[in-house]
């Protein structure tokens, strides 16, 4: 995968809430991470139908039971969509209605970069490219990377890049892991530091927007007013 750059800027779609509100990121001050099985794609967290069908065959080859590989693959599911953490961002830099509409009916944006992103990572947590692959696309082994950090091409319209976060994958017995696993992740966030710049949208109510000129004007974060065409 292609290395990013510090100075790659990303930008996030937001609904109005997830900006201002009780878990909003100005408000509350940090940035959530939900489960990646809670990701409105099915096949998030798990292989294609090509990796599947190569472990079958490698554990036929070493002559053993045909549960083996069910079982492999079920935990590999299982750790990727109940205790692994995402947040999803995009290299797209023009506002698109597409995108607003896909993400939740999303009425403003914020955007960053890689390196700020960085700058408030646990050790847990990764940020990459996503790589958009097809049912004959081999990741040749359970490799939670290589699985994590796909999705199938129908979405290659997003240029996602994403935060992965392995933070609750303590080793151990699955069953007390998911136990212990949180509902989500949050990194606390500098809102000035961290957001370059806020693009409100023209579907925002007029009372939302005064709210996230009056937040962005205390944290002195740029507005830009956009009008889609």
């Amino acid at each position: 995968m292609t290395s990013l750059k510090d100075d790659q800027i990303v930008s996030r779609y937001l609904p109005y809430d997830r900006l201002l509100g009780a878990t909003g990121l100005l408000e509350s001050r940090k940035l959530y991470l939900p489960k990646l099985g809670d990701q409105h794609d099915r096949l998030e967290g798990l292989p294609t139908e090509a990796t599947k069908n190569n472990i079958f065959r490698g554990e036929e080859a070493q002559g053993n039971p045909i549960w083996i590989p069910y079982i492999l693959l079920s935990v590999q599911g299982i750790m990727s969509r109940q205790i692994t953490y995402v947040s999803c961002w995009t290299t797209s830099a023009e506002p698109e209605i597409r995108r607003a509409e896909e993400y939740g009916n999303s009425n403003v944006i914020i955007t960053t970069t890689v390196g700020k992103i960085r700058e408030i990572l646990p050790s847990t947590a990764k940020i990459r490219r996503v790589l958009y692959v097809d049912e004959s696309f081999d990741q040749h082994r359970i490799d939670m990377d290589a699985i994590n950090f796909s999705k199938r091409s129908s979405f290659s319209w997003e240029n996602e890049v994403r935060i992965i976060d392995y933070r609750a994958q303590t080793g151990g017995l699955l069953k007390k892991t998911l136990d212990s696993a949180p509902d989500h992740l949050e990194y606390v966030i500098d809102p000035g530091r961290f957001i370059s710049k806020i693009i409100i949208l023209p579907n925002i109510e007029r009372s939302k927007k005064e709210k996230v000129l009056c937040f962005a004007d205390r944290y002195e974060i740029n507005v830009e007013l956009h009008e889609f065409e």
